[in-house]
């Protein structure tokens, strides 16, 4: 799943890191903060002790959001101040963790459109995340054509 995510992280200096991979559709809102920032002892019914999220775990690494259209509205300015300031507080913390991560999103539809209907920000997660997908490392895109027509012309199953 997501080849040309991975294939980013592969042709990048991360790529001795871990690939840490999210589905932000997957989780109802209040799941999908405590996955990505994890948690502190207490913070809600059944947390018996602290735990890191994704962005924790991902440090020094390569974090993928997949399907980040669909984040709730109230999620999203917490996810900018962890993309522009590189550090966020678990939910139920006021301790401030620092991260060192690169952070890459997937979207099913035109984040624009979604904009456009209400269900994601038009302040600046907008532009940030908009802005770093149209920024890939033209290397980068070679490599992920490549990749991609060499699965193609083998015949693999990959893409299925």
């Amino acid at each position: 799943m997501w080849p040309a995510a991975r294939l980013i992280h592969r042709l990048s200096r991360r790529k001795s890191g871990r690939f840490v991979a999210l589905n932000c559709a997957a989780f109802p809102e209040t799941l999908l903060e405590s996955e990505l920032f994890g948690h502190a002892r207490g913070a809600f019914t059944g947390a018996v002790g602290a735990r890191p999220g994704k962005f924790e775990t991902a440090t020094g690494d390569t974090l993928l959001l997949n399907e980040v259209g669909e984040m709730p509205l109230a999620l999203q300015p917490k996810l900018l101040r962890a993309l522009q300031e590189r550090e966020f507080d678990r939910l139920g913390s006021n301790q401030t963790v620092r991260v060192d991560i690169r952070v890459i999103s997937t979207s099913n539809r035109p984040l624009e459109a979604a904009v456009a209907e209400g269900r994601f920000r038009a302040d600046s997660i907008a532009r940030k995340i908009l802005h770093r997908e149209t920024q890939i490392d033209p290397h980068a895109l070679a490599g992920i054509v490549r990749f991609t027509l060499e699965k193609l012309d083998t015949g693999t199953d990959h893409f299925r």
